[in-house]
């Protein structure tokens, strides 16, 4: 297998499995929105003026978070069966790589799994598990997107019709996700979490590929892939080295969300 043919296999099993995680969502998503509108709908009056919709917005505040909080854990018990059988793939596609039996390589436990999946030095397991109040933080960035859209159209002064538009559009085949609408912005969130905890799980697997393969890498190779996407952190470090992906550094790829960077193994 050729580096350029491991990248692609890489890419192409990751991003399988993130459309399928964020596609199992989609229902559960359109559904939570369906029940803040109505929500919305009941609690604004349709000539309440900005401040007292403003004030009644701030009281339905747990409420919304009561409606997320569901959401996030479905998120949760969807990502907990996901993490096995990525790094299940991931061996696979790894070992051919470095030409060891995939048999060779660990199978980790779930818990090891949900703690080493990170996104932003998070792991799944603190941004999706609960806190102590009952709220996960991925609950809580959720609400934030919502109030950017809602409580910008409180200050325009926007009719309550308008405002509950804003989450989501709907279509002859009922509520739709479209690019301006709140529900974009959780889809759009969500594509980011999924990309950073999976992408998360390659670096530990190649790691340990290369210490059981027959050559011992002299360094790791920093590999970003260049095109008009490629952000200007990822850039310049293309083609850097380091004794080993965790000495790099930034850190190992992936380093954020969308983050495309992979560490290949540099042998003298």
């Amino acid at each position: 297998m050729t580096e350029q043919e491991f990248l692609t296999a890489l890419a192409r099993a990751l991003t399988r499995r993130e459309d399928l995680l964020r596609s199992t969502l989609r229902p559960q998503l359109l559904e939570l929105l369906l029940r803040i509108r109505a929500l919305l709908l009941q609690s604004f009056a349709p000539t309440a003026s900005a401040p007292l919709r403003s004030f009644l917005y701030s009281q339905l505040r747990p409420q919304i978070l009561a409606l997320i909080q569901p959401f996030s854990n479905t998120y949760y018990t969807a990502l907990i069966t996901t993490l096995p059988e990525v790094h299940t793939e991931l061996r696979t596609i790894i070992a051919p790589y470095f030409n060891i039996p995939t048999t060779s390589l660990t199978t980790p436990t779930l818990e090891a799994l949900i703690t080493g999946a990170t996104v932003l030095n998070r792991s799944a397991r603190a941004l999706l598990a609960p806190s102590p109040t009952g709220i996960s933080p991925l609950t809580l960035q959720m609400e934030r997107l919502l109030d950017t859209s809602i409580l910008a159209a409180i200050l325009r002064d926007e009719p309550t019709d308008r405002l509950t538009s804003l989450l989501f559009t709907t279509t002859s085949s009922g509520p739709t996700i479209r690019k301006g609408t709140v529900s974009n912005a959780w889809v759009e969130r969500l594509r980011a979490t999924n990309s950073a905890l999976l992408w998360s799980l390659v670096p530990p697997v190649q790691t340990e590929a290369a210490s059981l393969a027959d050559r011992t890498p002299t360094a790791w190779r920093w590999n970003a892939i260049l095109d008009p996407r490629t952000c200007p952190i990822c850039f310049p470090l293309n083609d850097t080295t380091a004794p080993t992906p965790a000495e790099f550094p930034q850190g190992p790829p992936p380093l954020h969300p969308f983050c495309r960077c992979v560490p290949i193994p540099v042998y003298s």
